[in-house]
């Protein structure tokens, strides 16, 4: 069983926002992403009502799917709370499901919501988001999110 974390650094309010995820197998595997000022401005006219965790949702599943195996637990760092974190959980299993309909456990994996000081994996993948927001790692700038939006329809 293997732990893939999540961070995320920005916020909404003030783009640009970074995400990474990463694994430790024999060695630290991580995928990261950013989302330009200007494409949170076209997402908040174009999708709507929750789009703040829609977009999350997209983000975490674009950033988890190329690292994922079929027994690993993924722990995201405690960003969101209350309602916002049921509903980017729940979307991002709803993304994981139909990306991997009638894979299980893939189709359905196993999320936990963690504060990075009950995590290495998830200190860890802090740093490498600081790193990713000061240009230290590389990540894909604005990604197309337009099948995963589709998925959340």
């Amino acid at each position: 069983m293997g732990v893939i974390a999540v961070d995320s650094s920005g916020t909404f309010e003030d783009p640009p926002i970074w995400v990474v995820a990463m694994k430790k197998v024999n060695v630290q595997k991580h995928t990261g992403l950013c989302i330009s000022e200007s494409k949170c401005s076209y997402f908040e006219k174009n999708i709507g009502k929750n789009w703040r965790e829609k977009i999350a949702a997209a983000f975490i599943f674009k950033c988890v799917e190329p690292l994922i195996k079929s027994t690993d637990i993924v722990q995201i760092d405690n960003d969101f709370l209350g309602w916002r974190q049921d509903y980017v959980e729940r979307n991002v299993k709803r993304l994981f499901g139909k990306k991997f309909y009638g894979k299980s456990p893939l189709s359905n994996p196993k999320i936990q919501f963690i504060p990075a000081q009950y995590s290495d994996d998830v200190q860890i993948v802090h740093d490498k988001t600081q790193w990713a927001r000061h240009k230290g790692i590389r990540v894909d700038d604005d990604p197309d999110l337009t099948e995963l939006l589709k998925m959340l329809e």
